[in-house]
């Protein structure tokens, strides 16, 4: 593979006519499956997506090319599969099957795309907490930028903090609708969705507010405002106009609105 073939293709891709990106992406299918190593193309890299990874997967939307050319790739096959080991240590050991699911799961965050993303980095072990920032920015240390007393993991952040749990348990107690009675307990039920049901439902749309709740406190080094009064206010403002776009089922229900009065 020559570094000219690849600027070549990335020349074609800034144009507007459409056979141009057509023929950007027909190079592109000839040359990817050849990648069997990051070393072997450093601009098609899978683990740094560029310009022609977002041009091929826009170009794909809603087909398996994309997951089927990483699948080809055995580095980012290890890359899951670590990962999923490190969650197993915590949550305890989960099928093929379950992961699977959990992945599929995310088609069910369509009514928006950053909460989508962040649930996605976090069951992927990619969300940047202060354990990886730190790796990188040496002013930063890997301290909870809540407690500051223990290392800021993803499942630390998200469940095991004092102030999350104390955050979570007033949920527990408020929301009981929201929950269906059965109060978030655990890692797993607080972080992971529940597969069974093909739309998201309120138990699940409530842990996805939960983490974005917490996640922008983080983001802003504001525990103090993991309070109930907030977050009500928070989901209120959030899921007004899908409530008016009907784009969440369960919204409908207008006792579940009716709890998140302040």
């Amino acid at each position: 593979l020559q570094t000219r073939d690849v600027d070549e293709v990335i020349e074609s891709l800034p144009g507007i006519r459409p056979n141009q990106i057509r023929n950007a992406i027909n190079s592109l299918d000839r040359l990817l499956p050849e990648l069997n190593t990051a070393d072997a193309a450093p601009h098609l890299n899978p683990d740094a997506p560029t310009l022609i990874h977002a041009a091929l997967h826009r170009h794909r939307k809603g087909s398996s090319h994309w997951t089927k050319t990483l699948r080809q790739n055995p580095t980012v096959i290890e890359k899951i599969k670590t990962k999923q080991r490190r969650w197993n240590t915590v949550i305890g050991p989960q099928t093929d099957a379950f992961w699977k699911q959990q992945y599929l799961a995310t088609h069910k965050i369509k009514f928006d795309n950053k909460i989508m993303l962040l649930h996605l980095q976090s069951i992927k072990r990619t969300l940047r907490t202060n354990i990886f920032v730190s790796k990188f920015v040496p002013e930063i240390t890997s301290n909870c930028t809540f407690c500051n007393q223990h290392r800021e993991t993803i499942e630390h952040l998200l469940h095991s903090c004092q102030h999350t749990q104390d955050f979570i348990e007033r949920v527990n107690d408020e929301l009981p609708l929201w929950t269906r009675n059965q109060p978030l307990a655990g890692p797993k039920d607080t972080i992971f969705l529940d597969d069974r049901f093909k739309d998201i439902y309120e138990r699940d749309l409530l842990k996805l507010m939960i983490k974005d709740f917490i996640w922008k406190n983080r983001c802003l080094h504001t525990p103090e405002n993991l309070t109930i009064a907030n977050f009500k206010e928070y989901s209120q403002k959030l899921l007004t106009i899908h409530h008016q776009a009907n784009t969440i089922p369960c919204l409908a229900n207008r006792d579940l609105r009716a709890e998140l009065e302040i």
